[in-house]
């Protein structure tokens, strides 16, 4: 419920960034799987000027699913630039913030 949520709202609140339906769809669906593995307090923001291109999307991720959802991002989250990772807590870090930049397709980024 809480997937077609995110997916309704992503869609609604990013139809007029410049990025084609398609396109959008595909990152919005990439989105939703990063929320569907365990990323929480998600935040989308539109990538690229003056053309939007892609999505950043910053997000709080538990101590204990570090590992293994770094590794999905990592290896197969399709389309992504690049992803940073920021600990919050000393000594001993509870929570991160994650930050995954999507980007446009080759084809959609030759036009």
């Amino acid at each position: 419920m809480a997937q077609e949520s995110l997916e309704k709202e992503l869609m609604k609140l990013l139809r007029f960034g410049g990025l084609d339906k398609e396109n959008l769809a595909e990152l919005v669906n990439i989105v939703v799987g990063l929320q569907r593995e365990g990323l929480t307090r998600i935040r989308v923001f539109p990538l690229g000027i003056p053309v939007v291109d892609g999505l950043q999307v910053r997000a709080v991720l538990d101590r204990d699913k570090i590992g293994s959802i770094l590794g999905k991002i990592i290896l197969q989250t399709p389309r992504s630039k690049g992803i940073s990772v920021f600990p919050y807590g000393i000594p001993n870090p509870e929570i991160f913030e994650v930050n995954v930049e999507l980007g446009a397709t080759r084809e959609a980024a030759i036009r």
